[in-house]
């Protein structure tokens, strides 16, 4: 069953045009460790409960996902050899939306003050029933990448965040994409009675850090941090 389960996921990520097991969890939430284990026969007979996450992302009965032959069945040829065989020219599938990737630029001005800037020419694809299970706004969501060390183990450097811009206000504990400053960051943020706010790291090497309320125009919320995807360096 793990052979044809392995293929099975092979095929139905080359349907939707995803890379690795790393965008599969991007797009769905997916634990990147259980899908590599999947594709690599390494979970001999994961369990039912495991599979049904995998059954909901890519609308297939989960009998089918463990023992029907998924590609010859749809008459398409391996999932192996088509794994990542798309382009920004491939056309949208119903389900699918793009949404831009945002890379972080800082320009300085003669005074020597920083000023960040978003640029971007590139675009993810995301699936609208992962981002509407979650209660996002697919439309107004921006993917980027993630520097330092703050948010390990959670969330990795390098690791790619999907933010949903609509989704400003604050909900203690829930974590946003915000500006502080000239600084674009990622973190826990909890509201304060005072009407300040609490700046909270998830690698408690780091402190947390209080915003006074006469300080809090040096904030400005991003969106809230609705998906995100580690990656491994060598």
């Amino acid at each position: 069953m793990a052979s044809q389960l392995a293929d099975n996921l092979k095929f139905l990520m080359w349907q939707k045009k995803i890379a690795n097991a790393n965008q599969l969890q991007a797009l769905s939430g997916l634990a990147n460790p259980t899908t590599w284990r999947i594709l690599n026969n390494e979970t001999k007979s994961p369990r039912d409960e495991t599979l049904l996450p995998y059954c909901e992302f890519f609308g297939v009965d989960l009998k089918d996902l463990k023992y029907t032959d998924l590609a010859k069945a749809a008459g398409a040829g391996s999932g192996d050899k088509a794994v990542g065989d798309w382009d920004d020219k491939t056309p949208l599938e119903e389900d699918e939306a793009e949404i831009p990737l945002f890379k972080e630029v800082e320009v300085f001005a003669g005074s020597g003050e920083g000023e960040v800037q978003e640029k971007t020419d590139r675009v993810i694809r995301m699936s609208k029933r992962t981002a509407r299970r979650v209660g996002a706004c697919v439309g107004d969501s921006f993917a980027y990448v993630v520097t330092g060390q703050s948010m390990s183990d959670k969330i990795s450097e390098g690791a790619m965040c999907i933010a949903d811009s609509s989704k400003k206000q604050i909900k203690d504990g829930k974590i946003y994409c915000f500006r502080h400053g000239v600084m674009r960051r990622t973190k826990y943020l909890h509201r304060l009675p005072d009407g300040g706010l609490k700046i909270v790291s998830h690698n408690k090497e780091f402190e947390d850090e209080i915003v006074k309320p006469g300080d809090m125009e040096q904030i400005e919320i991003l969106g809230w941090v609705w998906s995100y995807a580690n990656t491994e360096s060598w």
